[in-house]
């Protein structure tokens, strides 16, 4: 730089010069600490005609953007600038060549050789020549794209944060004991029933706050943490500044200095109101209904004790007929005689179902899991299945698997199950086959289904959904079969109690196939 280049005005000081030092030697020092100043420099530098075209930039500012100097050189500080950020880059630089500003600094973007967008902080002042002119910008640069980044990550977990506890209606605080100031989120502003910002929040407002009911013992716990610190979580009620109460769940911790002393409580608070309705209103529900099923019980067991008696009557008395008077009787008094019989057992069976119906709804069916050897007890209830009088008419087939580990559930009740699909299948099938298959996994042997399959009438697509419905499966057909309606609700309360599912597949002329999936409870 010659004696007679543009001097920088800038609020640099520069050192005196020596005793003896010669006006040009001083010079020659003073550029040569001005150029290693300028090109050594850490951050980006340069200087720029007004136009925009750079007349000398440092290695920090080339390694920035990605082009050599003389690629910059060749340029304007307008072509790396990008493009959103030019018009507000250009205002800035007329305000200082006008004498509105001293200098500006500014974020903006520069558009890499490669592409990508780097963020820097721009400071930038004039030289001027000796008559205050203004004749160059003097720019100092420096990256801010992590700084940008890791801002802008903040930015947005803080934006997670406030929209999940908007949506979750949590609100969280935090008081300094230290400092005696407290911190609220907006969203409990909102739960306090106060727009964001309004006041400045405060121990004695939320005291304030609490319902006058829970207030000595909130406070108590509130008292008991600032002192020995460690944690609480409570729910109390609260009276918002618009007068109405609600519920909130409330967490929080003691922090603690170097020494030991609590010197913050932070937290969060839940308005968990409408949870409470809800449960509040479930168990009531639940109370009645179990109310109404141990009445439905009570009265059905009396019920069936008061039809057995005058049943085992009739049955009895159609017995001694068919027994003792089977030779005198005219073939239409014998046909009767039968169907008085038939039609009290089936009375008979329809009490007892109902009855166990009322038993399981109301919770009185005790399950006993333990450990159960599922594969012979498929075995046993097809040995009990063959014994029935309509196994005769039907081909009745046992499928198990070489070997099957235990399951862990209460075997009366699932035979109790099989048994009723088992006679189901059979009593719905007139001829044919009936397959009792047990399936297991093929590497560890578990159990996982026992199906029961038949070849009978089937049943209607539109009864598929409602089969295990009461009453259902004795409407479910215009076929003669003896049978109450309650075998497959009896099969689906039990499986219920016993955390297993049960499934059918059906279609009608084709037969059925109900399956018990095995689950552990």
């Amino acid at each position: 730089m010659s004696s007679g280049a543009p001097r920088i005005h800038s609020e640099l000081e520069f050192p005196p010069r020596s005793p003896g030092q010669g006006t040009e030697e001083a010079l020659r020092e003073r550029e040569a600490l001005l150029r290693g100043a300028f090109d050594d420099a850490p951050i980006g530098m340069s200087l720029t005609a007004l136009d925009g075209r750079w007349v000398r930039v440092n290695q920090a500012l080339c390694e920035l953007v990605g082009y050599s100097e003389a690629e910059l050189l060749a340029m304007t500080f307008q072509a790396i600038t990008h493009p959103d950020d030019l018009a507000p880059t250009l205002g800035l630089v007329g305000e200082l060549v006008s004498g509105k500003r001293t200098r500006y600094q500014q974020e903006k973007r520069y558009v890499h050789c490669l592409g990508h967008v780097v963020w820097v902080s721009v400071t930038v002042g004039l030289v001027r020549d000796d008559a205050g002119q203004p004749q160059q910008l003097l720019a100092h640069v420096q990256d801010v794209t992590e700084r940008r980044a890791a801002k802008e990550a903040m930015r947005q977990r803080e934006e997670l944060l406030r929209q999940t506890q908007e949506i979750a209606h949590v609100g969280s605080w935090a008081a300094d004991l230290t400092a005696g100031t407290v911190r609220w989120s907006d969203e409990l502003y909102r739960i306090y029933g106060f727009e964001p910002g309004e006041l400045s929040p405060s121990f004695e407002i939320f005291q304030n706050l609490v319902h006058a009911a829970d207030r000595a013992r909130v406070m108590e716990e509130i008292e008991g943490i600032v002192r020995r610190g460690g944690s609480f979580a409570h729910d109390h009620r609260l009276i918002r500044a618009d007068g109405e109460e609600r519920t909130l769940h409330c967490r929080g911790r003691a922090l603690f200095d170097a020494s030991g002393a609590v010197v913050q409580v932070i937290g969060s608070s839940q308005d968990v109101t409408e949870r409470k309705r809800i449960e509040e209103e479930l168990v009531r529900a639940r109370d009645a209904a179990e109310s109404a099923n141990r009445a439905k019980s009570d009265f059905l067991s009396r019920m069936s004790h008061e039809l057995r008696t005058p049943l085992n009557s009739v049955i009895g008395f159609a017995n001694v007929l068919l027994k003792n008077r089977r030779g005198s009787l005219q073939p239409a008094d014998l046909g009767y005689a039968q169907r008085i019989r038939a039609n009290g057992m089936h009375l008979l069976g329809l009490v007892d179902d109902l009855l166990n119906i009322a038993k399981i709804e109301a919770g009185r069916i005790e399950v006993a899991p333990e450990m159960t050897d599922v594969r012979a007890l498929v075995q046993e209830v097809g040995g009990l299945l063959e014994g029935q009088p309509r196994a005769a008419e039907v081909s009745l087939r046992i499928e198990l698997p070489p070997q099957a580990t235990a399951l862990h559930t209460d075997g009366r009740l699932l035979r109790q199950v099989l048994i009723n699909l088992g006679s189901n299948a059979l009593k719905f099938t007139r001829s044919g086959q009936v397959t009792l298959s047990l399936r297991a996994d093929p590497v560890t042997h578990q159990p996982l289904a026992i199906e029961v399959s038949d070849s009978g009438i089937g049943i209607p697509r539109d009864r598929l959904d409602s089969i295990f419905q009461p009453f259902e499966q004795a409407s479910n057909t215009v076929h003669e079969f003896p049978g109450t309606g309650l075998g497959l609700a009896i099969c689906r309360s039990l499986c219920d109690a016993l955390g297993l599912g049960l499934s059918v597949e059906s279609e009608e002329g084709r037969g059925s196939v109900f399956r018990v999936e095995l689950k552990s409870r």
